[in-house]
């Protein structure tokens, strides 16, 4: 599957990638910067990333009365320090269009949640107004570190995502100041939380982890927390919620919940 969505993505970029050159070349006011690392907690506390999610090849459709610009501004209602927005049409269902209408609805830093695999997706992503890219350590074995570079260069913050000791060691060779750890396996989709707590003993101090995939209650938050993790990704658990604004903070509140329950 991953092969496939990276392939369908090349096809994209080699479609459109000159007309994003010729914008970015002619482009004297690029959207402001917001900055992706200020949205950390100063005290340790893990911050939520709330994703705006509408589907998964693997789930489809979560939402059938999907708004993204509603839900992103329910997410910062209810506490969430950062948007993840997914961009990826055909597999996915989400539209660069999402992130300039949200970026002009919200306060908060906005990461691109895609499959980079080309440079021009990089200006496409400054273009497009966020603070934040995704790098997929597995998609990218070979150009990881230009990419994290031209990012940077870009004033965007790379979030590299791994899913091994292998691709963390990858990562760790990049000047990323951001290391996301995925529980989730990409090949056959099953999630382990237990991965994300395993790989962070491997990352050195002054790197911010994020933990994706799997995230769904105050237990996992505290977890987190307890392991070194400064933020916590979630979509799923959020967009399928009977009440999204509540979902948003019991995870947001998970220190004040009473977690000797049950």
């Amino acid at each position: 599957m991953l092969s496939r969505i990276a392939a369908a993505r090349q096809e994209d970029v080699n479609r459109y990638g000159e007309a994003i050159m010729e914008e970015f070349a002619h482009n004297d006011t690029l959207p402001a910067i917001r900055e992706f690392i200020g949205m950390f907690s100063p005290n340790q506390k893990v911050s939520l990333i709330a994703e705006v999610k509408k589907a998964s090849p693997s789930k489809g459709i979560f939402l059938v009365d999907f708004d993204p610009i509603n839900l992103a501004v329910a997410y910062q209602q209810n506490g969430a320090r950062a948007i993840s927005v997914i961009t990826e049409e055909r597999f996915f269902q989400g539209s660069t269009h999402f992130i300039p209408q949200i970026k002009n609805q919200i306060e908060l830093p906005i990461l691109r949640k895609d499959f980079i695999i080309d440079e021009r997706q990089l200006y496409e992503t400054r273009l497009l107004g966020a603070d934040a890219v995704l790098l997929i350590a597995g998609l990218l074995p070979d150009r990881l570190l230009p990419l994290v570079e031209l990012a940077q260069k870009l004033g965007l913050e790379p979030l590299v995502e791994v899913h091994d000791g292998e691709e963390l060691k990858q990562a760790l060779d990049t000047p990323v100041r951001m290391i996301g750890i995925n529980n989730r396996n990409l090949q056959d989709f099953s999630i382990n939380l237990q991965v994300c707590l395993d790989l962070i003993s491997q990352v050195p101090s002054g790197i911010y982890c994020i933990a994706e995939s799997g995230i769904s209650s105050p237990m996992d938050m505290l977890a987190l927390e307890k392991h070194g993790f400064r933020g916590a990704l979630v979509g799923e658990a959020l967009v399928t919620a009977s009440d999204i604004g509540a979902k948003v903070r019991e995870l947001v509140g998970y220190q004040g919940v009473n977690h000797d329950q049950g």
